[in-house]
């Protein structure tokens, strides 16, 4: 019986190597294609991350915009799972503008109704010019009240 099992749990285990070795299917989580792109199959350059409160709850209705400045290019979108985002590929609609990728001059900013952003402080990304970068929001609720007086 217990060489039975070794038997099957190393077939199993050769089997999931293969498949994933063999690329059969795309990479999942949170149960979407994570990062599945178009056409050519490669990722120029895409923002991912979580958009949590200051006590660590997961929001929703967040409105994310990546700006290019120079090359005029505006990209606004919503989060595409409770508490998590992912953009699409601002690399690849850069280079489609003939523009060169320059992290320093792309911006992104985070809107939930009734919070405002306190992470990341700034519009700043990291300098990373290629890939997935993870770019993580903390919003603070805004005290109705206060902002009143």
């Amino acid at each position: 019986m217990n060489r039975r099992f070794k038997w099957f749990g190393f077939t199993a285990l050769g089997a999931a190597l293969a498949v994933s070795r063999l690329g059969l299917g795309p990479a999942w989580a949170n149960g979407d294609e994570f990062f599945q792109p178009a056409g050519n199959g490669k990722v120029d350059l895409v923002y991912f991350g979580q958009i949590k409160d200051t006590d660590g709850h997961v929001l929703d209705r967040a409105l994310v915009t990546l700006s290019a400045k120079g090359a005029g290019l505006t990209l606004p979108f919503m989060n595409d799972v409770i508490g998590h985002y992912r953009s699409p590929d601002i690399g690849a609609a850069i280079k489609d503008l003939g523009e060169k990728v320059d992290p320093s001059r792309i911006e992104i900013v985070c809107d939930v109704p009734g919070y405002k952003q306190v992470k990341p402080v700034g519009p700043a990304v990291p300098t990373k010019n290629q890939g997935a970068v993870e770019v993580d929001f903390v919003m603070e609720k805004i005290d109705r009240a206060a902002a009143a007086k």
